[in-house]
């Protein structure tokens, strides 16, 4: 197998869906409350980070939950 790195200021289009949703979950909500619950164990990191989860499942949501 072989890992591409994404260089994101020249793969993502600052006007696409997809650089709006990466700058409101990276910059704008407050995962906190996410983060301090999902805990490895008793303490350890999150196995994902919960902004790299929400991100995921907003944007690979079916189709059907477009407007039209």
């Amino acid at each position: 197998m072989k890992m591409i790195s994404v260089d994101f200021q020249r793969q993502v289009l600052p006007v696409s869906f997809e650089f709006a949703l990466c700058h409101l979950v990276d910059k704008e909500l407050d995962l906190s409350a996410l983060r301090s619950r999902f805990r490895n164990d008793s303490g350890g990191a999150p196995a994902f980070d919960p902004a790299v989860l929400l991100n995921r499942a907003i944007r690979d949501r079916p189709q059907y939950y477009h407007a039209n």
